[in-house]
């Protein structure tokens, strides 16, 4: 009698097992069915020229120029050029393989530097487009390359190594092993060059000139994402996959406030010309300005339909780029958060 209640427990319990997995997957289904029912409403209601496209994250920067008049979009086929008078694209700058992930103007606007996965360095003449020069070294993938204040030199760092360039002379400077983050940054000075690397919650500062750490500043919840400098590096920005943003005053190292808004990570910052701006690009679909002074948001800008990966503003605070995962370049004007215009970037598709 008792090995018939026994087998009876184990059958009934075995039934009300199954009985769980359907109602679980049933409601997996349910969500799954409704949230894509939502997405495609989404899209249907945006113009032609903002609905989503399929393929991989082809663009890996934005870039106004000094004078405002054009914007660079870094991407697997080289470094797009647009008037933005018109938007209409001027020439195509192109490597010897593969794309470009970063991009810098130098600070007269006279040239465009760029790296990408080929190692290589480039420098073209900004107004001809013709390659200027090529500065090869590098052991990893280029993931950074930023202009001195004066113009004189060049930082690029990749994955495995960072290198200065002199580029009057077109020689190479100095050389700096050690591996790096994906999730860092450069700010060069003409006789400093600070370098900021995400570790965990952490924000790691080195001097490079010197080869000596020179703090880590914490505080968030969960890992750093995105950082950014102010052009005079007196100000950084940590964005963390806790939804904040830390502004820390250097060189001190002292935290300043903390920006809440974003509801999910932010992937990349930009801070405005005079430092007075902060653009924050997030997960959350929206890009976000803030004012560096008082902490407040100034503005949210919502009309993608996916991550917002890469943000610009332009020279003088009035316009906002950003490209995100559903492969729209967006023109915002920063005062009315309203669309200046749609951008469907046309890529060689990748893979």
């Amino acid at each position: 009698m008792r090995r018939k209640k026994r087998t009876l427990f184990i059958i009934l319990g075995a039934i009300f097992g199954i009985l769980c997995i359907f109602i679980f997957f049933t409601v997996v289904r349910k969500i799954y069915q409704r949230e894509s029912i939502h997405r495609q409403s989404r899209q249907h209601n945006l113009s032609d020229n903002m609905k989503t496209r399929s393929g991989r994250d082809s663009v890996r920067d934005l870039e106004f120029s000094p004078d405002g008049t054009v914007l660079a979009v870094a991407t697997s086929d080289g470094i797009l050029l647009y008037d933005t008078s018109t938007y209409e694209t001027i020439k195509l700058l192109t490597a010897d393989n593969y794309g470009i992930s970063s991009i810098s103007f130098s600070p007269d606007g006279k040239t465009i530097a760029g790296g990408g996965a080929d190692k290589i360095v480039y420098l073209w003449d900004f107004h001809t487009g013709k390659r200027k020069q090529s500065f090869i070294g590098h052991r990893g993938n280029i993931i950074n390359v930023v202009f001195s204040h004066d113009g004189k030199a060049l930082a690029s760092a990749s994955i495995h190594d960072t290198n200065l360039w002199d580029i009057n002379a077109g020689i190479h400077k100095k050389n700096y092993n050690g591996y790096t983050r994906m999730r860092s940054t450069l700010w060069l000075n003409n006789d400093e060059m600070i370098h900021a690397s995400a570790e965990g919650t952490m924000t790691l500062l080195s001097d490079l000139m010197t080869r000596k750490q020179k703090m880590g500043l914490g505080g968030h919840k969960k890992s750093v994402k995105s950082i950014s400098f102010s052009p005079d590096g007196k100000t950084m920005a940590s964005g963390s996959w806790d939804n904040t943003i830390r502004l820390w005053d250097l060189p001190e190292g002292r935290y300043n406030k903390t920006l809440k808004g974003h509801k999910k990570s932010i992937n990349s910052m930009m801070f405005s010309a005079d430092g007075k701006l902060l653009a924050s690009a997030s997960r959350d679909n929206t890009a976000r300005v803030w004012d560096v002074t008082t902490g407040k948001r100034m503005r949210t800008f919502k009309g993608h339909v996916a991550d917002v990966s890469y943000i610009a503003l332009s020279p003088d605070g009035k316009k906002l780029a950003s490209w995100g995962l559903d492969q729209i370049l967006v023109i915002w004007d920063v005062e009315t958060g309203k669309i200046n215009k749609s951008i469907t970037v046309n890529i060689t598709p990748i893979g």
